[in-house]
């Protein structure tokens, strides 16, 4: 299976498990993925769609902000790759925060 194609069923599957949450909206407001879906994606080998579209993993944001993080790793990305267990991920994320 191409790599767009895996993608593609990827990114649907964090959609229909996120739909699922039913977390309440606020105007002004959108649904973010804390850890970045397309940061899931490129590391499918240990994030699975349901890490992805966990609650923890969810939060309500300015939609202003949320276009500011432009699906970068965030402190609290980090903290919930250690939530994870994704301990060397995390080490390697949390230095490249520091660089920026």
């Amino acid at each position: 299976m191409k790599r767009t194609e895996r993608r593609r069923i990827y990114y649907a599957r964090v959609k229909k498990l996120t739909a699922e949450k039913q977390i309440p909206r606020k105007r002004g407001h959108t649904l973010d993925h804390i850890v970045p879906i397309s940061f899931g994606f490129k590391h499918s080998d240990e994030i699975t769609p349901e890490m992805i579209a966990s609650r923890e993993n969810l939060r309500m944001i300015p939609f202003q902000e949320n276009l500011a993080e432009a699906a970068r790793m965030t402190p609290r990305g980090i903290n919930n790759l250690v939530l994870w267990g994704l301990f060397d991920m995390a080490y390697v994320e949390r230095e490249k925060l520091k660089r920026r």
